[in-house]
């Protein structure tokens, strides 16, 4: 007897396994990823500021800027925007600084103003741009200092 009861234990057991390896579980993972923004300026590593300093030299009415250009990566997993300000030394608050990239312009302004050269999104690497400056207008016959700050950040 007590064989026939721990054979139909068995077969009980045996045939219940299944069923209950059949009941679902449900688990949530969330990953949060660190947001990067990386900005280097001619090779020079920053974390997100930037700054270029900015020589301008007038001679008989022609202007020459030093540097005429400067080379930009970005490296971001983000959305993502490039803020360019140009702080005069000496220079009168007229002076219009331009930023070319890919040969269009982006924008003109005066000193003291912020304005976005670059943006977009999430780079898969460095993304490199070559900003030229121009000035809309000569200014008068000397030489003219100033600093050109990028900061990258997220819109």
């Amino acid at each position: 007897m007590r064989s026939v009861v721990a054979l139909v234990g068995l077969i009980t057991l045996l045939l219940a396994a299944p069923c209950a390896a059949q009941t679902r579980t449900t688990h949530e993972v969330s990953v949060s990823l660190p947001m990067i923004l990386r900005l280097r300026i001619d090779g020079e590593h920053t974390r997100s500021l930037g700054e270029v300093p900015l020589t301008i030299n007038v001679a008989a009415g022609v202007a020459s800027l030093e540097p005429e250009h400067t080379r930009v990566q970005v490296f971001a997993n983000t959305r993502w925007q490039l803020s360019a300000a140009f702080t005069a030394e000496g220079m009168s608050a007229s002076l219009e600084l331009g930023f070319v990239v890919d040969d269009r312009p982006v924008t003109w302004h005066s000193t003291s103003l912020v304005h976005v050269v670059l943006r977009g999104d999430a780079t898969c690497g460095w993304r490199e741009e070559t900003i030229r400056y121009l000035l809309a207008t000569i200014p008068a016959d000397g030489s003219y200092g100033g600093t050109i700050t990028y900061t990258l950040t997220r819109p």
